[in-house]
């Protein structure tokens, strides 16, 4: 049987804690070995009734969790916080679930961890949140429901289904047996991957990285590799046709290399740059004219000539825009060509430029990408 370790508050109504560990056993086959809780005065009058629902699960399962030592929120004089009325004592409360998450997750080791809603609903929501940047993979973050509400809020001393006594409210006795214990589990997005080194060492720590980490991740990368013909953006490749890469590289290598980094269709120097280049990094000879070779890398029946133009702005910008969406990536509109018309001599022409800073647009191999227009 797999062993976890539980981390949550502790207030006046203990049985949702008695709940998670029976419904964790019996559900799911999860056996808690120790049980991290944060409290205040309030909760500390109810600690002997967890003491009573331990026993019960002992006298049942033949074992119980261990419970670690309470942790409790102080202020910065060292002094206990057991309200969380102010903005003062709100920072407190959420120093100290973090402390008591981090401790859970130091003793758990391999093992997993299981944040519990287990206590007042309008408190414990705050582990969620805590949560998205602890929780490892593998990690659960479970609400612990009931069937029956006259066991609600403590009224009739109902623990877990399986107690071997009976239980009562004011209405009368209430058979445990009948009662059904559900663990709803929220599916909420980890984020730990984004905090590096000491950030996840306190809360406040926490909260000022995970700021600059989010913004950070919003920013694309942009990878164009010649030798390859290819396109990563953050990581994974853009499903580009040849002449779609060629014109994307094109507008890369104009926005790496120019004032602004605006192509005009009728500009063929970018494009023919981008040829170059990957003819160099692939070892391959010289081809000329460039509309034959545009023609023979792209496998499109295609001409360098205004209605080419036209099309290839289309169909890329419409790739790149799929490729967005798939991927749920934010700030698309950095990687997406963006277009403009401006009028000419002789009538309108269309520009195009990737709107995404150079300094995160990366040509590969390394040096072809600062080779000079011939």
């Amino acid at each position: 049987m797999r062993e976890v370790v539980v981390a949550c508050e502790l207030g006046p109504n203990p049985a949702p804690i008695s709940e998670l560990i029976w419904a964790l056993r019996v559900q799911r086959g999860l056996r808690v070995r120790r049980l991290h809780l944060l409290t205040n005065r309030y909760g500390e009058r109810y600690l002997h009734e967890l003491h009573l629902a331990l026993d019960l699960l002992r006298e049942v399962f033949g074992d119980a969790p261990a419970l670690s030592a309470l942790l409790y929120a102080l202020d910065g004089e060292g002094h206990r916080v057991d309200e969380d009325l102010t903005a003062g004592e709100s920072a407190a409360w959420m120093r100290a679930r973090w402390r008591n998450l981090r401790r859970a997750i130091a003793d758990a080791g391999s093992d997993p961890v299981v944040f519990a809603i287990a206590s007042n609903r309008e408190r414990s929501v705050l582990t969620t949140g805590m949560y998205t940047l602890l929780a490892r993979p593998g990690d659960l973050c479970l609400d612990v429901r009931v069937s029956e509400p006259r066991v609600e809020g403590a009224r009739a001393n109902f623990f877990f289904p399986d107690q071997p006594t009976w239980c009562a409210d004011e209405q009368g006795p209430i058979d445990p047996r009948t009662v059904e214990v559900s663990l709803v589990e929220l599916r909420l997005p980890q984020l730990r991957g984004l905090l590096h080194g000491d950030a996840l060492a306190s809360y406040d720590a926490a909260l000022a990285a995970s700021r600059t980490a989010v913004a950070d991740a919003e920013r694309p990368e942009i990878v164009v590799n010649l030798a390859e013909l290819s396109v990563t953006i953050r990581g994974v490749q853009v499903p580009l046709t040849a002449s779609q890469f060629l014109w994307y590289a094109a507008l890369s290598l104009a926005r790496a290399h120019s004032a602004d980094g605006w192509v005009a269709g009728s500009d063929t120097s970018w494009l023919s740059e981008a040829l170059e280049l990957s003819r160099l990094a692939r070892g391959t000879p010289a081809w000329t004219p460039p509309s034959t070779v545009f023609k023979k890398l792209g496998g499109d029946d295609l001409a360098l000539d205004d209605s080419t133009y036209r099309k290839l702005r289309s169909k890329t910008r419409s790739r790149l825009k799929d490729f967005c969406e798939e991927q749920h990536l934010l700030h698309r509109e950095l990687v997406i060509p963006s277009s403009v018309k401006k009028s000419v001599e002789g009538g309108v022409t269309t520009l195009q430029r990737i709107a995404l800073e150079p300094e995160r647009i990366t040509i590969r191999p390394r040096g072809y990408g600062e080779r000079s227009l011939s």
